[in-house]
């Protein structure tokens, strides 16, 4: 979905008002108020130092002894270091408070966002980036955000203090000796600037070339956790095929292209130290020559307001760098919010029939990836409250018509109707509260059988959650559990066996109450048995509810009140068991592998 410059700039602002709210901003500026004082402190102090020095020849307060004018102004001095400290501390505070706010509040809306992407969308981000984003690319903004903060704003106040200060001890000097032969003080400042903007403008080029490789080592790191991910997901697979060989090659090609670009960056990074050192150097050098005789009282303060000024540069350098690093992240993220899904959904609630139909009129789809149809002009029709089966191989395109139904993708063409609507008319929370979904690969999280059922039905009581373990026939693994619907799950369900998981997943799906029921092949890890027994539990239908089992197995689907045989994206039958063994040879075929010859010569002659 293509959208217009005017809508790009207005997603723009909203998500920038988002991210930087007025919280934030306020933080932000209470941080640069308090750093403000804290500088004004700093070299109020290198100011004073040379009242100090002058106080024994000089004293300031004429009518007291030098002992007291030492006194008065060393407590002035320690007072103004005091407020520093506490000035420094509650600005830290909020800069911190500042961070915060700001990577959380983009944190959120970057999750937020991949709530609402499709399977497809996925894809194209792949999961191992959107993951990188989420916690590296966004810990890159939160570092840079807070040394801004933190460290850059008061490097900038003390810099321009700095100068100030500066001001006050040469220029009185250079006044002083306007009759003599004098070397102007404020050179040194002149020179100091001169240098300061050298070095910031060598750095922002080194930065330019850095940029680059920074982006690049981003998407490497990548590629290198896609590997990783897909390593121990996959241990049990490369552990059985004996591929801990190719997986360390893999790897080690990944890394290596990470190590490459890393370390271009970082010797492109290397040099800016030692650039800096050589400035110092020279405005050092600079400094001492412009230096006249005449403020030797004041040369102990201004070299101390040199070095602060050129230690306030290095650490806008070190913030420089530290956004230069960020910039890349905060673009990352900024690519995932500003994506427009390929399914929109629309924001109107549709009126929904009572009647709990589901209809395909001449269905067509393509994944984006391939060049052939999926599946191909598919007319379905289910009435409501019917238990439907859906039979066929790998890759007939059980999977996809029911991704279609639940739109996890749109269709390429045709249409697909829930309670007489098409579905691209209704809300997000409209078609997801309508069907219960049972998916091929089963995901557990992290937590409770009884958290893992809530996924479900929040607000499912304890009668609720048996009669639904029952259905799925997990209910006595439970209740022979020390803590009974507490008893831990592990994340992915690792601590169940693949038969407990996909049982414990059907009782999720039950315990929704939805009018549409759908289990994609969800009973491929069960024994036949057991099968039978979820099966012959659904078939019983208690709550009147439209459901759609898919599988490749006969048994799952044999005594639904309609079968569907798929093969190849098309629909080859519609039927009940016993009239398509007569009447379909593919799924006769198929009983025959399953079933035997002699069951299926019964089931005929029946």
């Amino acid at each position: 979905m293509q959208l217009s410059s005017v809508q790009n700039n207005n997603l723009r602002h909203k998500i920038i008002k988002k991210i930087f709210t007025k919280k934030s901003w306020k933080f932000f500026f209470l941080s640069s108020f308090f750093s403000l004082l804290q500088a004004i402190c700093y070299i109020s102090i290198l100011i004073i130092l040379p009242l100090i020095q002058n106080i024994k020849s000089n004293p300031v307060f004429t009518n007291l002894s030098v002992e007291v004018n030492l006194v008065i102004f060393v407590i002035i001095t320690l007072f103004i270091c005091g407020l520093s400290l506490l000035f420094g501390l509650v600005g830290n505070k909020f800069s911190v408070q500042f961070s915060k706010t700001t990577f959380i509040n983009l944190r959120n809306l970057v999750y937020t966002k991949i709530q609402d992407f499709s399977i497809v969308d996925i894809e194209k981000f792949s999961q191992s980036s959107l993951i990188n984003r989420l916690t590296i690319d966004i810990n890159n903004i939160a570092s840079a955000t807070e040394f801004l903060a933190r460290v850059m704003m008061r490097s900038l106040l003390l810099y321009f203090g700095g100068l100030v200060g500066m001001l006050v001890l040469l220029i009185p000097s250079s006044i002083s000796n306007i009759n003599n032969v004098m070397i102007p003080e404020y050179w040194i400042i002149i020179v100091i600037v001169l240098i300061s903007f050298g070095l910031l403008f060598i750095i922002f080029i080194i930065s330019l070339f850095a940029f680059k490789s920074f982006h690049q080592t981003q998407v490497n790191l990548d590629n290198l956790n896609a590997v990783i991910q897909e390593d121990i997901l996959g241990q049990r697979t490369v552990k059985s095929f004996n591929l801990q060989t190719s997986q360390e090659k893999k790897f080690e090609v990944k890394n290596e292209l990470l190590r490459k670009s890393s370390t271009k960056a970082g010797y492109i990074i290397a040099t800016v130290l030692p650039t800096i050192y050589f400035f110092l150097d020279v405005s050092l050098v600079l400094a001492t020559w412009f230096s006249n005789s005449a403020i030797v009282s004041e040369l102990f303060s201004i070299f101390l307001l040199m070095g602060l000024m050129i230690m306030a540069l290095v650490m806008m350098i070190v913030g420089i760098v530290q956004i230069n690093r960020a910039i890349p992240s905060f673009k990352r993220a900024l690519e995932v919010l500003y994506y427009e899904p390929l399914i929109q959904f629309p924001t109107t609630s549709a009126k929904l029939n009572s009647t709990n139909s589901i209809e395909l009129c001449n269905v067509s789809f393509r994944y984006p990836s391939k060049t052939v149809n999926s599946l191909n002009n598919v007319n379905l029709s289910i009435n409501p409250k019917e238990v439907v089966g859906i039979i066929g191989p790998t890759g007939a395109g059980k999977s996809t018509l029911i991704n279609l139904i639940t739109r996890m993708y749109d269709v390429s063409s045709g249409v697909v109707k829930i309670k007489g609507v098409d579905i691209k008319q209704l809300t997000k929370h409209q078609l997801k509260s309508q069907i219960s979904v049972c998916p091929q690969n089963v995901i557990l999280f992290s937590g409770t059988i009884k958290s893992n059922l809530k996924f479900g039905n929040p607000n499912a009581n304890l009668k609720a959650m048996i009669e639904a373990t029952q259905m799925a026939n997990i209910y006595d693994f439970i209740n022979a559990q020390n803590d009974y619907f507490d008893h831990k799950v592990a994340q992915r369900g690792a601590n169940l066996s693949g038969g407990q998981k996909q049982r414990l997943a059907i009782a999720r799906t039950i315990i929704k109450p939805s009018p549409f029921l759908i289990f994609d092949d969800s009973t491929s890890a069960l024994d036949m048995i057991t099968e039978r027994k979820i099966c012959s539990e659904l078939l019983k239908n208690k709550l009147q509810q439209t459901i759609i089992i898919s599988s490749q197995k006969i048994n799952a689907i044999r005594n639904t009140n309609k079968i569907i045989v798929m093969d190849n994206g098309e629909i080859v039958a519609v039927g009940k068991h016993a009239e398509l063994l007569r009447t379909c040879k593919y799924y006769y075929d198929i009983a025959v592998v399953q079933m035997g010859q002699k069951e299926v010569d019964d089931e005929m002659n029946k």
